[in-house]
């Protein structure tokens, strides 16, 4: 999923205003109504890598709400943003794994940077989070 969110940002850099306004469209769709949409990465590399990913948007409140999981529907995370005047704002991020080949377990996170997406894409953004696992601390 880090990859793909850096394949997005590189993509927005490097494209002009025109492009982002595209991007935005497609990443960031907001109807008059609640609405969930499921999309399906490959790995352009190895076609047995691959992931879901389930995105409701919530037009109220201007929230997209994006659950990631495996090929085998396994749930391996989950992030909140808001949509802003300016851009994309990560509200949070749920990294989800399996413990001991049965429990599945959560680990909460602590935004650091929380600019995912910027519609002027002018200047220089991004975002980070921090949180920790049985495996250790990861950024």
């Amino acid at each position: 999923m880090k990859n793909l969110l850096a394949l997005i940002l590189i993509i927005s850099s490097a494209t002009s205003c025109v492009g982002q306004k595209s991007l935005r469209e497609y990443y960031y769709p907001l109807t008059n109504k609640i609405e969930t949409k499921v999309y399906k990465y490959v790995d352009k590399n190895d076609s047995d890598h691959f992931e879901y990913w389930q995105v409701t948007t919530y037009p109220d409140t201007k929230e997209i709400k994006t659950v990631s999981y495996d090929k085998e529907f396994n749930i391996h995370d989950s992030l909140l943003e808001v949509l802003k005047e300016d851009g994309a704002e990560l509200v949070n991020y749920t990294d989800h794994y399996v413990y001991d080949s049965v429990k599945m377990t959560s680990s909460l996170s602590e935004v650091v940077n929380k600019d995912v997406f910027k519609w002027n894409g002018d200047k220089e953004y991004s975002y980070l989070v921090k949180y920790r696992n049985q495996f250790g601390r990861f950024e």
